[in-house]
């Protein structure tokens, strides 16, 4: 049995359309397996976001409890060692100098204006000038 043009034209048609449609079936699934595979993805990006947000937030606490045990220590530190400086600080008043040393020393160590005013019985404003004239000069 011979077969004429147009049947074996239409065998290789219908050939191709079988391998269009399995094609189209295979790109379907593909398509289907990205799209899932999209939505974990995705999934997985969001709880990593929300993880690390939790994490800044708790390294954020952690730094935040360790600067002010810092600054505590440092008080401290400032009081065990210069208990008779404060003594003789409250009775007479230190020269300029020796305040712009000590308000520099005690920035350097990380207080800030305010703690550095308090332990040193100067005005908060003097105590934020030499720190500004200071990162000036």
């Amino acid at each position: 049995m011979r077969l004429t043009d147009w049947q074996i034209i239409s065998l290789i048609g219908l050939a191709l359309s079988a391998l269009s449609t399995l094609i189209s079936f295979a790109l379907f699934i593909m398509l289907r397996r990205e799209r899932r595979a999209r939505r974990e993805l995705s999934s997985i990006a969001s709880e990593i976001e929300e993880n690390l947000a939790a994490l800044d937030r708790d390294v954020k606490s952690v730094s935040e409890r360790l600067a002010e045990q810092e600054r505590n220590a440092l008080k401290n530190e400032w009081r065990a060692h210069d208990e008779e400086s404060c003594d003789a600080l409250s009775q007479a008043k230190p020269s300029l100098t020796e305040r712009r040393y000590r308000v520099l020393k005690l920035a350097r160590r990380g207080l800030d204006a305010r703690a550095i005013a308090s332990m040193l019985n100067v005005p908060h404003g003097e105590v934020e000038l030499i720190i500004g004239l200071s990162r000036v000069a």
